[in-house]
């Protein structure tokens, strides 16, 4: 949950320090930026990414243009990254995308995207919306950059996302069928009609579909 709590906070127009207490319990703002920084990497170094977030919204709310915030962002990225906390990661290349990729590294960077979305991916019936978030962003990466050095591992990435959508959508569809819904499951298979995926060259092994895609 904390992700998503980040998330809404660094989004929120209205944003306001609420955190970031100092060892004396007061609340600390209205600091330089270089402060800030400098605390985001003494907590990064300390293996403490909850404070080096929280560091990051202080340094962001107020001084929303300093120099500083690039780096702060892909640090943040990479120290996500790094501790398998992967939507996390997601997001700060994602910010870094949006505020600071030139036309030498986006190409990379929204790799790093695509690849932290995609290793986020734990439960396939939960992550539904992320899954075809990706796919898209990989449909995309792929039409941009066609002579890419990641293509190899993007397509990879789609090809596997995409057997793991029409499984989720078949695996619908036999619920519904056993429920005696044939009209729901119908539903579920017209959406597998356009699939490069032939349903019969699948083999569905004891363990769940979507181990079988990540494995």
């Amino acid at each position: 949950m904390k992700s998503y709590k980040l998330i809404t906070v660094l989004f929120a127009v209205t944003l306001f320090i609420s955190g970031c207490a100092d060892k004396n319990g007061v609340d600390e703002y209205n600091k330089p930026a270089e402060y800030w920084y400098e605390n985001i990497v003494d907590a990064i170094t300390a293996y403490q990414l909850d404070k080096a977030d929280d560091f990051y919204v202080s340094l962001q709310s107020e001084h929303s243009r300093s120099p500083l915030l690039e780096s702060a962002t892909l640090i943040l990225a990479q120290a996500h990254e790094n501790s398998e906390e992967n939507l996390l990661a997601e997001f700060y290349y994602d910010e870094y995308i949006k505020r600071y990729a030139t036309q030498q590294n986006l190409e990379y960077y929204k790799f790093k995207k695509i690849d932290a979305s995609f290793k986020h991916i734990k439960s396939a019936n939960r992550n539904q919306k992320l899954i075809h978030e990706t796919i898209e962003d990989a449909k995309e990466f792929v039409q941009m950059y066609p002579n890419s050095i990641y293509n190899p591992m993007v397509k990879t990435v789609q090809a596997r996302l995409e057997m793991t959508r029409f499984l989720i959508n078949e695996n619908i569809a036999s619920l519904y069928e056993r429920l005696d819904k044939p009209k729901a499951a119908k539903i579920y298979r017209k959406k597998n009609e356009d699939s490069w995926i032939i349903s019969s060259d699948l083999t569905l092994p004891e363990k769940t579909y979507i181990e079988m895609i990540f494995e």
